[in-house]
């Protein structure tokens, strides 16, 4: 178990080390999977004592609902709306560009100094603001490097092709 352990980590590290060589939708998946795995180890940590809990429907292999597939499935429909009327972008499609808007609240909220309030469900996207609340919720669990990577992903640029 414990070379198990070294031998996965050595791998996460070498994935990051290797996003150069990957096509801006891998990086996105991966990033993705890395913030699937973030929820998890919050998850994982739940005292029963604080907020953790509510992710359990958030992470995998826990419970019949998969509430971030969910979340993902809004989202990529909002994209998609958001699409209608404009030329598409072989190389970024809905499902990346919904995981990387969602990211990039995850990463607003995971900066943020307090939990989101209730009240911005009723001003802002309802994506974004759970996107946000997770963010909030496993900030501890989220790798510096994933937060640099998500920022430096540009939704624009990437919309250009």
């Amino acid at each position: 178990m414990y070379w198990s352990k070294n031998i996965q980590e050595a791998a996460e590290e070498a994935a990051r080390f290797n996003r150069a060589q990957l096509t801006n939708t891998q990086i996105i998946s991966n990033l993705w999977q890395e913030l699937r795995q973030a929820i998890n180890k919050a998850y994982a940590a739940n005292t029963g004592t604080d907020d953790l809990g509510c992710l359990r429907d958030y992470t995998e292999n826990i419970s019949w609902p998969d509430s971030l597939a969910a979340l993902l499935g809004r989202e990529t429909a909002n994209e998609r709306q958001h699409r209608s009327n404009r030329p598409a972008v072989p190389s970024f499609g809905a499902n990346a560009a919904a995981k990387l808007i969602l990211m990039h609240n995850v990463a607003a909220g995971a900066k943020m100094t307090e939990m989101p309030k209730a009240t911005a469900f009723l001003v802002m996207r309802q994506t974004a603001v759970e996107a946000e609340v997770i963010g909030w919720l496993i900030r501890t669990y989220l790798d510096l490097g994933w937060l640099d990577a998500v920022e430096r992903l540009d939704y624009a640029e990437l919309m250009k092709g």
